[in-house]
């Protein structure tokens, strides 16, 4: 089947919603994108094919050679200090030392003259010229620029594009399927997206072994076998809900908080540092719908990680009254809140992290009060009231402290505030732990992000329906406008009632006239080695229904299969596709 056509698409929905009648939900949904001007291996490898006069070589590359020199030979070399007329010497160990920095893993190794007036920490003491030529090393980054290597990369996309497929291939491979994942992932299916003209991005939906997940996060299987039954969780299901959560995902910036993720602080500095760069969203036209982010960014800050759920459907009249304004003064603070962090979200994240969320809520939630058992929260018009017993209820797990007349506005304003983040329109939603200063970053697992250094968003869908319809048709979604304006011209040519060759005609005509696609995308349509969709496990089409309804394929077969039979109107022979029935 033809790669990015309509029926394309429709069959490979259908294989995902096979999945997940057997499977259940899938546990993550994640995007990836193609970061080429941040990839160092990118770099080095166009690097080393556009300019042969440059070697590139690993810093690990680096070492086995100077292993592979003399040590006499090494210390009798003395290079000229380009600023003095004495003879300097440099230790050799010194200047081929492994650069752990991530930034630094590639060196480009230059002949340059020996005129040019080069720093000693630059001069590179592997190899060695007679002609009045020296070697200058420096790093890759340091070499070409920002500047400098959108011009290096942009006539190389077919190499951009192997190497992302190939990228994408080790992380499936080493990091999604690793035994050591907190997410023990069993499963995968992901698709090859394209923005336009641009450069390729990843969808992927993964499933987990629920045997091996269960030793880690007791309960868990019972927790997604409700969700999959659109039941109420517990407090003993949202606890290893929350525990799986934060072992897998996060959105801070805080280098101690990054590094439980067992990471060094080396590391960990440099993803917080990376999340800074790639991981922060900036709202575009694609995102903006009726002036609002369909990814609904900014996010609610929160001190803990939540699960909100649908308030409990309750009988009798008078209690549904209840409900209804304990929904709309959730729906008041959540506006109210929404419209402070609207009003922040331009500011750098420097800004941002000096704002504690204390100082967020107070202008949000300015008039807070607690008269006996109710906890009022005032706006300009209505009174909105949460008693305090239900507060109390959801956040004694959190804080031990009780909330009382004599509870400072702080301390209400905190509790009213986080019950409110518990409670959602439909289905179920995880609330990340983030600060201020991080209502802007997408979700990321610091593994992950160390080993791609992209953009990249990692969810846990909650709601089974939304997982059915909205999240399978984003991951699936066909070229609408293209389907829509060959399925017009065909429409209109068979009113005509011109023959199949003038359709076809027409068609093409149409496609070509309508379609736009870029150099990357092409290279995926042409190359059998590059797969626009990916899994690890299979389906297989199952015709239902009685067995006198059922369809019949047929396949062609060889001339000398005796079991193969004519069709009149088709040349060859054909015979029957063996059904699963069989």
């Amino acid at each position: 089947m033809t790669k990015m056509f309509y029926r394309y698409f429709q069959k490979m929905k259908f294989c995902l919603i096979a999945k997940m009648e057997q499977l259940g939900p899938f546990i993550l949904f994640y995007t990836l994108s193609c970061a080429d001007k941040r990839w160092n291996e990118m770099l080095a490898t166009v690097a080393t094919k556009k300019f042969k006069d440059l070697n590139v070589m690993y810093c690990l590359e680096e070492r086995s050679e100077g292993r592979k020199v003399e040590d006499e030979e090494l210390n009798q070399y003395k290079p000229l200090d380009m600023d003095s007329d004495e003879e300097v010497y440099v230790d050799p160990e010194e200047e081929v030392e492994i650069v752990e920095n991530k930034t630094n893993e590639y060196f480009v190794h230059e002949k340059v003259p020996r005129s040019k007036n080069i720093q000693l920490r630059t001069k590179c003491h592997l190899h060695h010229y007679s002609d009045g030529f020296v070697c200058e090393r420096t790093g890759l980054t340091e070499y070409f620029d920002n500047s400098r290597r959108k011009e290096l990369l942009q006539d190389c996309v077919l190499d951009i594009t192997r190497m992302f497929d190939r990228k994408v291939k080790s992380f499936r491979k080493n990091i999604l399927m690793a035994p050591q994942s907190p997410m023990q992932i069993q499963y995968y299916q992901d698709r090859t997206e394209f923005q336009g003209r641009g450069n390729a991005h990843l969808h992927g939906a993964a499933w987990s072994n629920f045997e091996e997940l269960e030793q880690l996060f007791p309960g868990i299987t019972r927790t997604f076998d409700k969700i999959r039954q659109n039941k109420r969780l517990l407090q003993e299901d949202l606890k290893s809900l929350t525990k799986m959560a934060e072992s897998s995902l996060t959105c801070t910036l805080n280098v101690e908080e990054i590094e439980r993720f067992r990471l060094s602080q080396e590391d960990a500095e440099w993803v917080a540092n990376t999340v800074k760069e790639v991981n922060k969203h900036h709202h575009t036209k694609s995102c903006q719908r009726d002036g609002k982010c369909r990814y609904n960014i900014p996010r609610f800050p929160s001190n803990y990680t939540i699960v909100a759920q649908v308030l409990p459907q309750v009988e009798g009249e008078e209690e549904n009254k209840v409900r209804e304004k304990l929904v709309l003064a959730v729906n008041f603070v959540q506006r109210n809140v929404k419209e402070s962090l609207m009003g922040l979200e331009k500011e750098d994240l420097e800004v941002l992290q000096d704002i504690s969320l204390d100082q967020l809520l107070e202008a949000a939630l300015s008039d807070i009060t607690c008269d006996g058992d109710v906890i009022i929260v005032s706006g300009r018009i209505t009174k909105n009231e949460f008693k305090v017993k239900t507060v109390c209820d959801f956040f004694k797990g959190f804080s031990n402290t009780q909330v009382t007349a004599v509870s400072s506005r702080q301390y209400l304003r905190q509790a009213v505030y986080h019950y409110s983040l518990s409670v959602c329109d439909y289905g179920a939603k995880m609330v990340l732990k983030r600060s201020v200063g991080e209502i802007c970053i997408n979700n990321y697992n610091p593994h992950w992000m160390l080993a791609m250094n992209c953009n990249m968003d990692i969810q846990i869908p909650l709601d089974y329906f939304s997982i059915i319809t909205y999240v399978t048709n984003y991951m699936t979604k066909p070229e609408k406008s293209t389907a829509e304006i060959l399925s017009a011209v065909k429409k209109q040519k068979q009113k005509e009632k011109v023959s199949h060759t003038q359709l076809m005609y027409a068609l093409v005509h149409a496609y070509l006239t309508s379609r736009e696609m870029g150099e990357c995308e092409a290279y995926y349509k042409l190359d059998p080695n590059l797969h626009y969709q990916e899994s690890n496990i299979k389906t297989v089409f199952v015709a239902s229904g009685f067995p006198e309804n059922r369809q019949k394929f047929l396949r062609q077969a060889k001339e000398d299969n005796k079991m193969a039979f004519e069709i009149e109107g088709h040349e060859g022979k054909f015979q029957e596709t063996q059904s699963i029935h069989d």
